[in-house]
């Protein structure tokens, strides 16, 4: 498959699997010298006040309107993703109350923990989030946003968190990363999650590696990524950036409230033909500015919602601009055309980074 663009949204790019390592990795580096034969889809149409082609005229300023609000979920929305969400991936009798789990790969998973413990009784969320396969181990945990480990094989979900207390080292489980959708606490990831403190995990020898296996792993099925299509199905940008037939490239959004909105990020630009999932996030309206970005470590990408084409909206020019600060945070290593080298699960605090932000 093909992505010219370095967020996979304008043009098609080589990606590959990596059979060693399980990465997405993209032929060549976007904005190197293979880019020179050809004309870049975001070439003078980010600034959006620039002179037109023949350098005599000024074109407006677009996403100086309000970004359109979102609306909470539905009880039929609810409904729905409760359905999707339909796997187990703890046993021993652990009913996991709050969560819904959906795993994507060999060893991630992605969740929604919602705002009651029995999800069927919730009127919202309070966190999304992305869990990978490890071991309570000092050392194991795969980033800071990880904040929560849990044991994979346990009779009772609150002894199995941190590792229950009769836990070994190198113990199998999940290590989770909670991004809350606000507004206490405030959108972006909770570094305070019930954290499993290091200096309280045991020394391990080996690898650090899991083992164990659950029902559902690999690559989505095409009728689970129908059913993610199906659901994920609010467009938050105008009709100018929406140049596939199912929306804005790669991506499928779903509001969660009137500024917050979940999204999942695919590897094709048609989500009709992905065959993987590549990041999970939150996307934040407002204005283009510092102040307005809920973590700039995290949120690394602001995007305007009105634009002359997806390319276009890439990044901002003014302050009095609208549109979301993204979060993207992926399921899987990946090696992409704005990253130096290969990234593994987590935060990607590396993606398509906006600069020269107004306070």
């Amino acid at each position: 498959m093909t992505v010219n663009d370095p967020d996979f949204l304008t043009r098609r790019t080589a990606m590959k699997s990596l059979a060693a390592g399980g990465a997405i990795a993209l032929a060549g580096c976007v904005g190197g010298d293979d880019d020179d034969d050809e004309e870049t889809d975001d070439t003078d149409a980010g600034d959006g006040n620039g002179d037109d082609e023949n350098g005599d005229e000024e074109t407006e300023l677009l996403s100086t309107d309000p970004a359109p609000e979102g609306e909470a979920l539905s009880e039929d929305d609810l409904d729905a993703l409760i359905d999707l969400f339909d796997d187990e991936p703890f046993t021993g009798g652990q009913d996991t109350p709050a969560h819904r789990w959906k795993v994507v790969s060999d060893d991630t998973l992605i969740f929604l923990h919602f705002n009651d413990p029995e999800p069927r009784e919730a009127d919202g969320l309070a966190y999304i989030g992305v869990g990978k396969k490890g071991v309570y181990a000092a050392g194991a945990r795969p980033d800071e946003e990880f904040t929560h480990f849990h044991q994979y094989d346990h009779d009772d979900w609150g002894e199995a968190h941190h590792g229950a207390p009769d836990a070994e080292a190198g113990e199998n489980g999940w290590w989770l990363t909670h991004i809350a959708v606000g507004p206490d606490p405030e959108p972006g990831v909770d570094y305070e999650f019930n954290p499993t403190e290091e200096d309280d995990l045991p020394e391990a020898d080996g690898d650090h590696e899991a083992d164990f296996t659950v029902d559902g792993e690999g690559s989505l099925t095409d009728d689970e990524i129908s059913e993610f299509i199906g659901i994920f199905d609010d467009q938050p940008f105008n009709d100018d950036q929406q140049e596939t037939p199912t929306g804005t490239p790669s991506h499928r959004w779903k509001w969660i409230s009137e500024d917050v909105m979940m999204f999942t990020h695919w590897d094709e630009p048609n989500v009709e033909e992905a065959n993987d999932l590549l990041y999970f996030g939150l996307g934040v309206r407002s204005q283009f500015t510092d102040s307005d970005r809920p973590h700039a470590e995290d949120f690394t990408h602001w995007h305007q919602w009105e634009a002359e084409d997806w390319g276009a909206g890439h990044h901002g020019d003014d302050s009095d601009q609208w549109g979301y600060w993204l979060l993207h945070h992926s399921v899987r290593p990946l090696n992409l055309g704005f990253h130096d080298e290969e990234i593994g699960v987590g935060v990607d605090r590396d993606f398509f980074v906006t600069e020269d932000v107004p306070e």
